[in-house]
């Protein structure tokens, strides 16, 4: 059966393939409170990893095509994200290429949660 995520994956390793490097392993964050401190009366906040992933740094396609409500900053990207077995959700952290980026808003593509666009600061 193909499903959109065989064909992203497939879609992937073909861009990689031609264009070495074009294609990064990437890792999504979010925070999660963890343990509680009495002493202060909160919780301290922690990261939680999900990796798996892989992302592809859109530059033929403006942001707001596919975004038309969102005004771009000067440091926004559009990333296209596969390989996640979660949603990426805005204010989430992406990170690849060692940089980490704020996700600002996410596009889930033919609403199949395998494959995302995200703009990213």
């Amino acid at each position: 059966m193909t499903t959109i995520s065989k064909i992203a994956k497939a879609a992937f390793d073909a861009a990689n393939t031609a264009v070495a490097g074009i294609v990064s392993d990437a890792t999504l964050t979010y925070s999660t409170n963890a343990a509680y401190n009495p002493a202060t009366g909160s919780y301290s906040p922690t990261g939680t990893p999900i990796t798996g992933g892989r992302a592809l740094v859109q530059t033929d396609k403006p942001i707001a095509d596919l975004f038309p409500d969102y005004i771009a900053g000067p440091t926004d990207i559009l990333v296209l994200l596969e390989g996640f077995t979660v949603t990426p959700q805005e204010g989430w952290s992406l990170t690849f290429n060692s940089h980490t980026y704020e996700i600002k808003q996410v596009a889930d593509i033919l609403g199949a949660s395998e494959l995302f666009n995200v703009v990213a600061a």
